[in-house]
């Protein structure tokens, strides 16, 4: 059989053969060319080797707690996320540790300016930034490790339109639209805006308020926020945050009786600058998909000529014989 196929082989015009390589190796490229862009450039994948980050947010006169005043107080004050990717991590998702901190901007210690300070870890997909499983979360260095559901998607964004993401005061994800686009610093970015309405952090009252005739009002803390995030649209890494926070005190049915928290800030010029630079040193692709399409081009192409070969089209031996019958006519 194999003999019979090799002679078949050998009786076929070396044109027909070279013109079915062709065909081969033309479909490869077209299979290369079309399947590639899915396969070889996934879109929106953080890879492993993004640098650590840190974003600063800072409002001049925001109303913070005062351990030394019953009140709260008017102060400078500074937020910041800092994000690292850390092991164990694989194709598809890589651990992320976000930690935030909330302090006064003064020349004091650290630890008369703190304010509050949380470090989460959790495992991140890395095309969706949506958690897999539960996160692990520290309050403090002294408390200890909490697990709990992360809801939503907090430092990167998938690329549909409409998104949940996370609040770490209340714990839950919040929808986020999507707006009108932007650039930061020329790289182009979308705008998601989120709204979280005023909600009891817990089931129990915080503390009891004293009334004017003596009696007591049980106060439930509550957390309302305003959020507007820029992200990169290449990555879906959150490039800027303008935030607004309002946390208070309130009766049962909402009504607010002393403030705890008003911070109202966005992201420093350095901060937001060093994120783009982040960003920048990420492909986009651009230069895989660009060969690709030529690949899908000249597939195409050697595919055509290949099967005008095959089918003898071109094949100066069927040409001949019908001029030589057309002399003989004349």
């Amino acid at each position: 059989m194999c003999c019979q196929t090799a002679k078949m082989c050998l009786m076929l015009p070396k044109s027909r053969i070279v013109s079915a390589l062709l065909v081969g190796l033309g479909v490869a490229l077209l299979i290369l060319g079309l399947g590639g862009p899915q396969w070889l450039v996934p879109e929106g994948r953080l890879p492993l080797d993004f640098p650590a980050t840190t974003l600063t947010l800072r409002d001049a006169k925001a109303t913070v707690p005062d351990p030394k005043e019953e009140q709260a107080v008017e102060a400078a004050v500074v937020k910041q996320i800092h994000v690292g990717l850390m092991e164990p991590s694989d194709e598809t998702s890589v651990t992320v540790r976000v930690g935030t901190t909330l302090l006064r901007d003064s020349k004091s210690a650290d630890n008369e300016r703190l304010i509050g300070a949380e470090v989460w870890s959790y495992r991140m997909d890395r095309d969706t930034g949506a958690a897999v499983g539960d996160a692990v979360v520290a309050f403090s260095p002294a408390d200890p490790v909490a697990h709990m559901p992360l809801e939503g998607v907090w430092v990167k964004f998938p690329t549909s339109s409409e998104v949940k993401v996370f609040d770490p005061t209340l714990r839950k994800g919040f929808v986020a639209k999507e707006g009108e686009p932007t650039e930061v610093f020329g790289r182009p970015a979308r705008v998601f805006v989120q709204h979280v309405p005023p909600t009891k952090v817990g089931e129990d009252p915080a503390l009891e308020f004293p009334e004017e005739d003596g009696s007591v009002t049980p106060l439930f803390f509550y957390h309302k926020a305003e959020r507007k995030y820029m992200v990169d649209q290449v990555t879906g890494v959150v490039l800027d945050v303008h935030e607004s926070i309002h946390d208070f005190y309130g009766t049962e049915d909402g009504e607010e009786r002393q403030a705890v928290l008003k911070f109202e800030g966005q992201g420093t010029e350095d901060s937001v600058r060093a994120l783009v630079e982040a960003v920048d040193s990420v492909s986009d692709g651009s230069g895989i998909r660009m060969a690709l399409y030529g690949a899908t081009a000249l597939g195409g192409m050697m595919a055509i000529v290949g099967l005008v070969g095959v089918f003898g089209l071109w094949d100066p031996r069927e040409v001949k014989p019908r001029r030589m019958r057309h002399r003989l006519r004349s």
